[in-house]
């Protein structure tokens, strides 16, 4: 039975590897996947969810992870106005499923 159960998690497993793989190759399901170049789709992330954001206008985006969950998980490396690396997070849920927010750092 534990040898059965194990073979069915494996499978989901590789399965959701998979499936993420087709549309995000730097994707890992279950974590975040590979530091990777900002696309036409992260920045709009970003310019949603930063929109009430004044203390992140400034910061330049260098580059991102993402992981998926019921929705995106993006884990953005930016720099900000004196050159400092910072980490700011954000989450894109399903659609009509409520808003894009940054979830780290919170609100000063």
């Amino acid at each position: 039975m534990k040898k059965i159960l194990f073979a069915l998690a494996l499978f989901g497993m590789l399965s959701c590897t998979k499936t993420v793989k087709e549309k995000y190759e730097d994707v890992a399901c279950g974590g975040y996947g590979k530091e990777s170049a900002i696309t036409a789709e992260d920045s709009a992330v970003w310019t949603k969810a930063t929109a009430s954001r004044p203390d992140l206008k400034e910061y330049v985006l260098v580059s991102v992870r993402r992981q998926v969950v019921a929705g995106m998980n993006y884990d953005f490396t930016c720099r900000d106005k004196n050159g400092e690396t910072k980490s700011v997070k954000i989450y894109a849920p399903l659609p009509e499923n409520g808003d894009t927010v940054v979830t780290y750092p919170t609100q000063p």
